[in-house]
């Protein structure tokens, strides 16, 4: 090999390992050296426990800032609360250090009719396409909606206000299906 082959071979390796310690620094990698700003998940938190404790206190706030809602803590979960009727909207879940799901049954629909049913189900792609908050699909009968969060990338006073958003659009959503029956 001459001169220049092994300049070039140690060029590409160098920009690979270049590449690669970035990627490890930014979390993609799951151990990122840079968390996100202000009170989030991840970083020395790791214990799934604590993190969903302070998503817990912010979302508390949240819900008393707003009156609608209650957070109630069930085992390993975060329920949100209608205040008013009681109703449990969504259900938080600290799935990773860069996975906090929101997931909640927003209206079963096997007793509708099957005109109204069609109806909504065609409605659901609009929905996930203009929605600022979270994903609707069909779960058996349940119309479900979904909205995954990164604890990384946002603090959890962030989430706490996506989470109220969410149970916001989920009861919207359960009372534009109930018309539609």
């Amino acid at each position: 090999m001459n001169k220049k082959t092994l300049l070039t071979i140690l060029g590409a390796v160098l920009v690979i390992a270049a590449v690669g310690f970035g990627l490890y620094n930014s979390g993609m990698f799951g151990n990122s050296t840079t968390p996100a700003a202000g009170n989030n998940l991840s970083g020395n938190v790791k214990d799934a426990k604590a993190a969903m404790q302070t998503l817990y206190t912010s979302l508390q706030n949240e819900c008393n800032a707003s009156g609608a809602w209650k957070a109630e803590m069930r085992g390993d979960k975060i329920a949100l609360v209608d205040a008013g009727s009681g109703k449990e909207v969504a259900f938080i879940s600290h799935v990773s250090d860069q996975e906090v799901d929101i997931s909640g049954v927003v209206t079963n629909l096997d007793a509708m009719p099957a005109d109204a049913k069609q109806k909504v189900e065609s409605q659901i792609s609009e929905f996930n396409t203009s929605s600022p908050v979270g994903t609707m699909r069909m779960d058996g009968g349940n119309l479900v909606m979904m909205h995954r969060l990164n604890p990384q990338m946002n603090s959890a006073e962030q989430m706490a206000k996506t989470v109220v958003k969410f149970g916001d659009v989920a009861k919207q959503q359960a009372q534009k299906v109930g018309v539609a029956s």
